[in-house]
């Protein structure tokens, strides 16, 4: 049986795509356009490590190239995301 944990990397995306709905219906998308590309990209990279631990399932030969692929991914999505929310953080500073 395979267990998802919290920290998966499709949790994560979910939830920051979920977080970036809320914005757009709460108004502030216009005041934060900034930092949402760099949280879009980070998305991109960790649905970029779900699919290399996918594509590289039944390879038991390359499970450690897949999961020091998947580091690297998660590393640049996280340096990405927090990238962006300092910019989100210093639009809104700015909005008041």
């Amino acid at each position: 049986m395979v267990e998802i944990e919290l920290a998966h990397p499709l949790w994560v995306s979910t939830f920051v795509l979920v977080g970036l709905v809320l914005l757009k219906y709460s108004g502030f998308m216009d005041k934060v356009r900034r930092g949402l590309g760099f949280a879009v990209a980070a998305v991109v990279f960790w649905w970029l490590t779900a699919a290399t631990s996918i594509g590289f399932w039944g390879r038991p030969e390359l499970l450690q190239a897949a999961s020091a692929l998947g580091v690297i991914w998660q590393v640049i999505a996280w340096i990405l995301l927090l990238v962006g929310a300092f910019l989100v953080a210093s639009d809104l500073a700015k909005a008041r």
